[in-house]
């Protein structure tokens, strides 16, 4: 793969996500991180990836890839995240957790 080329990490990311078993996630995972490490993940892209690992049911790595992600971008790019990963944890932890969710909504102001 092109080191900086956002195309061709997104279409490996694709032929890796289709390719993955049901219960396997750990090659899509290094496909996910390496576009996030190499700065060139988008904001759809984060979201993409912790969708998939909420779907697999890796609630505190998705949470931990909306942490990554709000920190690779500024306002206005970071706000489809920060709305998702606050969306999600609150639904998650319904009351429990408020001091993390406190800390959560100061940070996203």
């Amino acid at each position: 793969v092109c080191r900086k080329s956002q195309r061709a990490w997104m279409l490996l990311g694709d032929l890796t996500e289709s390719l993955a078993e049901d219960d396997e996630v750990e090659d899509v995972k290094k496909v996910y991180e390496g576009m996030m490490d190499l700065r060139i993940a988008t904001p759809q892209i984060v979201l993409n990836f912790a969708a998939i690992l909420e779907e697999k049911r890796y609630f505190e790595e998705a949470f931990r890839v909306y942490e990554k992600g709000v920190g690779l971008f500024r306002y206005p790019h970071s706000f489809p995240i920060w709305k998702a990963y606050l969306g999600k944890f609150v639904a998650r932890y319904k009351g429990k957790k408020v001091e993390r969710t406190r800390e959560l909504f100061h940070q996203a102001i």
